[in-house]
């Protein structure tokens, strides 16, 4: 039987591979290899990051610093402001800038 490996160097994956043990994995690669499963998206790939025992991908931005596993989303490090108005995040600015509400959005 095979098994998946993430190939791990400095908290970063490497490479995935097909073994049939982690000691044969790590003895082709001479690196740390942890084992997963095969799901969806959330299947570790090189370049995600590996912390705590959780695999999670790369942040797209600087300025995206949270990664939330709820939504498997990254998030700004800045809390949206809570003043019931509408804000997006603006990458170039790195902050958050209220949006115009079109007649008729409801507001949550």
């Amino acid at each position: 039987m095979f098994y998946n490996y993430a190939v791990i160097n400095n908290n970063k994956v490497v490479d995935v591979i097909v073994a049939e043990t982690k000691e044969i994995a790590e003895s082709l690669t001479g690196k740390t290899c942890i084992g997963y499963e095969l799901k969806d998206h959330t299947s570790p790939q090189p370049g995600w990051n590996y912390v705590d025992g959780e695999f999670f991908p790369q942040s797209p931005h600087k300025s995206l610093t949270k990664f939330n596993k709820v939504l498997w989303i990254w998030e700004p490090g800045v809390d949206r402001p809570s003043d019931n108005k509408i804000y997006t995040w603006d990458l170039d600015t790195e902050q958050w800038i209220e949006k115009e509400q079109d007649p008729g959005t409801a507001v949550e």
